[in-house]
């Protein structure tokens, strides 16, 4: 049989106590541990949803951004249309503005010409009418004419 000296239980009183306290010192390590880690991992979860956060709303500003290029095309296509019913439209009115003035212009050309007709027909009447008179003053001249020279033959 063995027996234990004081010194040996001292020893082992001593071991017992360092290994508890070794034991306890790695308990509260590893429990500092685990807390540091669980806060990397809330801290690390926090990151996670702060980043689908940011990509949830990237994505729907990236959306917004297509819709809002979308009515800007849009709007960009609808003035265009309009544009070119503008243009169509100013075309109809050229085009309708310029056979107005064609068949003002007409109006006008038939009423000169007509006024121009009536103007040479009165000039025609009044030259004929002085040719008449002409003639009638020269005949009446060549009448006079002969009765003077007839009534100087019949002196002789």
């Amino acid at each position: 049989q063995t027996t234990l000296k004081g010194s040996d239980i001292h020893a082992a009183a001593s071991s017992a106590t360092a290994e508890m306290l070794l034991r306890q010192e790695l308990e509260e390590k590893l429990q500092s541990q685990t807390k540091e880690l669980v806060f990397e991992q809330l801290s690390a979860s926090a990151v996670k949803r702060a980043l689908a956060s940011a990509r949830d709303e990237l994505a729907a500003a990236q959306k917004e951004l297509r819709r809002s290029d979308c009515d800007i095309l849009r709007r960009a296509q609808q003035a265009k249309r309009d544009i070119k019913a503008a243009e169509r439209m100013a075309d109809e009115a050229k085009h309708a503005a310029r056979a107005e003035c064609e068949w003002r212009i007409g109006e006008m050309r038939a009423k000169m010409q007509a006024e121009l007709r009536e103007q040479l027909d009165a000039l025609q009447i009044s030259m004929e009418a002085e040719a008449r008179r002409a003639d009638a003053a020269e005949a009446e001249r060549q009448v006079k004419a002969v009765r003077q020279d007839g009534g100087d033959y019949a002196h002789t």
